[in-house]
């Protein structure tokens, strides 16, 4: 996964989210709350956005969020503490893929803004209408893009976020602190 994983996306999110609904004429959103919102993909993000400022959304809402959102895409986001290190250490002994619902060419665009295309290659799929990658997702995707046997699979995440999918099927995980940058 790639937002709130791999990096810190939350500000540009929110900032996106908050043009978006100004625009509507609805009330913005604090980026914690923004934040809340964020990890069923785009169109989930914008439709929890309007739901909770109580005003209809738009039909253009998600493309209108996507061209603000892909104009500022590294405005603000960054890895979290520790990804780099970890990521360059984990490169040595397996090959790296990013599963994410975020769509590939921006995905493309935050990966290599921030210098860590090089660890992942052409292992960098979209998966459209997932909440989070999963483990049977990992399975059924082309396997020349990712690891060929569950126990192959490394699953990265932050502190906070809740041990989902692939982590809780069994496979190996490394947990990256926001605070600390520590390798846990």
């Amino acid at each position: 996964d790639l937002d709130g994983t791999l990096v810190d996306s939350r500000r540009d999110l929110a900032e996106s989210a908050n043009v978006v609904l100004k625009d509507a004429g609805a009330a913005p959103h604090t980026e914690e709350a923004i934040g809340r919102m964020v990890g069923d993909g785009a169109a989930t993000l914008v439709a929890r956005a309007f739901a909770a400022a109580g005003c209809a959304q738009p039909e253009d809402a998600l493309s209108r969020f996507l061209a603000v959102y892909n104009s500022r895409l590294l405005m603000h986001t960054r890895p979290y503490d520790g990804v780099l290190e970890l990521l360059a250490r984990l490169s040595r002994h397996r090959r790296l893929a990013v599963l994410t619902n975020k769509p590939i060419d921006a995905t493309l665009q935050v990966l290599e803004g921030l210098g860590l295309a090089s660890y992942f290659g052409d292992r960098v799929v979209e998966l459209p209408g997932f909440e989070e990658p999963r483990a049977e997702v990992v399975l059924q995707v082309d396997t020349r893009h990712v690891a060929h046997r569950l126990e192959e699979v490394v699953r990265v995440r932050v502190l906070e976020r809740p041990v989902r999918g692939v982590a809780a099927e069994g496979c190996e995980e490394h947990v990256v602190a926001e605070q600390s940058a520590q390798l846990v």
